[in-house]
């Protein structure tokens, strides 16, 4: 039997390298079940969002959907062919009513609708190859669906959960909070995934995943488990990383999960400084005392008045001194470090400016609407960054940018590590919104 070559298997190998590599789509997306990839393509991206503004291109605006979104990277090739082929697919799958935009002779997009799900597929060349996204949308009335991302790698505690949205991307950078007022940022495989879990406990779910992480060799960096209901945790295990966080959300709790594989280090966060042992409080110098001037004599007694019978004299003693009355140094006050509470207490608000409550605002939701955001205080008590949290319903989506635009004006009484002002980052706050008490 004759023997390869090794030069000709290195070779083989490369190439079975390089066909894996191109053929790797991001962490946790799927193809769509009705329209399969085009040849040769593999995912860069995927997402599934609710209340989505999708443009139909008919003519009626933009439709509130719920959508799903495939980004692929193909090699290159004719985008005409490309469209030609696709829409051979749409019309087999039972898509109607095609219409095209190539105003763009570099760009080319179709936008087709069966029944009350619409779809949209845009290609563009891009760096020698080409990339096309295909987005599926319907009302945001119907039951959302999280077709794209697939099934995520959740916990044995998340089984039951319902996942509310999803994002994968195969190249990503993000910030993982690592400590209580830092973050460290990365660059890799990025997948975030929104949880709604109406019957779980948070403190419960938050120690069995601990468990779980410590058993699949990861090490806990971070977690603030002082108010279970908004629980943070974050591990690391080689260049795989994770993140959760919890939020309240009326009798139920939600969680956002993050998911780096083969993360790579941008910027690590500073360690927190150890907290100075507290100094031994100082007193003020006692002045030095000045001698006390002599005690003036008492002054003599006033003569007795004669009596009619004269009485021996009585004996006399040397006047006793009248004590001095020592001068005293003002209260000192003891130095704040002595009396200061130790440890990190979280910034309170002390200005809290509602959602202008508008009237279609008002009209557009049901009833009394919670909305969870997670904000960055500075050393000044402003909000810096906000951003929603918990579990986002349609109605929370239709509130959004009042409610960031609400935050934005609260102001607190900042955030103290050991007596000091610091800044704080990623603390829950919780809106409430009254809309309409009745449906139409």
């Amino acid at each position: 039997m004759r023997s390869i070559n090794p030069i000709i298997l290195c070779l083989l190998a490369f190439a079975g390298l390089a066909r894996t590599a191109a053929a790797a789509d991001a962490e946790g997306c799927v193809d769509l079940k009705l329209l399969p990839r085009l040849e040769g393509c593999s995912i860069q991206e995927c997402s599934a969002k609710q209340h989505e503004s999708f443009e139909t291109g008919a003519g009626s605006g933009p439709l509130d959907a719920n959508t799903n979104s495939l980004v692929y990277a193909c090699p290159a090739g004719e985008l005409a062919k490309m469209q030609r082929d696709f829409e051979a697919r749409l019309r087999k799958a039972g898509y109607l009513s095609m219409e095209e935009t190539n105003a763009d002779p570099a760009s080319r997009s179709v936008t087709a609708r069966k029944g009350s799900q619409w779809l949209q597929w845009n290609a563009i060349p891009e760096d020698g190859a080409t990339s096309y996204t295909l987005t599926t949308a319907k009302n945001s009335s119907e039951k959302s669906s999280t077709e794209a991302c697939g099934a995520p790698p959740v916990w044995t505690s998340f089984k039951q959960c319902e996942v509310v949205e999803c994002i994968s991307k195969a190249e990503d950078s993000v910030a993982l909070r690592t400590a209580q007022k830092a973050e460290t940022s990365l660059t890799g495989a990025v997948e975030t995934i929104t949880l709604a879990c109406p019957a779980m406990g948070a403190a419960q779910a938050f120690a069995a995943i601990e468990s779980e992480l410590k058993s699949s060799g990861f090490e806990i960096l971070f977690q603030d488990r002082e108010h279970p209901e908004s629980a943070w945790m974050t591990g690391r295990a080689g260049q795989r990383w994770v993140e959760l966080g919890s939020a309240p959300d009326g009798e139920s709790v939600s969680y956002a999960l993050t998911l780096v594989q083969s993360g790579e280090v941008l910027t690590v966060a500073t360690p927190e400084p150890a907290p100075a042992p507290p100094a031994a409080p100082v007193r003020a110098a006692t002045p030095a005392a000045t001698p006390a001037p002599p005690p003036e004599p008492a002054p003599a007694p006033a003569p007795k008045p004669v009596q009619a019978q004269i009485q021996a004299p009585e004996p006399t003693s040397p006047p006793e001194p009248t004590p001095a009355t020592p001068s005293l140094p003002a209260p000192v006050r003891l130095p704040a470090v002595a009396t200061a509470t130790t440890g990190f207490v979280p910034p309170k608000p002390v200005l809290q400016v509602p959602i202008e409550a508008t009237h279609d605002r008002i009209y557009s939701v049901q009833g009394d609407v919670v909305i969870n955001l997670l904000v960055d205080i500075a050393e000044d008590g402003t909000v810096t960054k906000a951003a929603l949290t918990g579990r986002i319903t349609n109605d929370v989506l239709k509130l959004e940018s009042a409610a960031l635009e609400a935050v934005s004006h609260w102001r607190f009484d900042p955030a103290r590590q050991d007596g000091r002002v610091v800044p704080a980052a990623k603390i829950p706050v919780q809106m409430h919104f009254h809309g309409r008490p009745w449906r139409f």
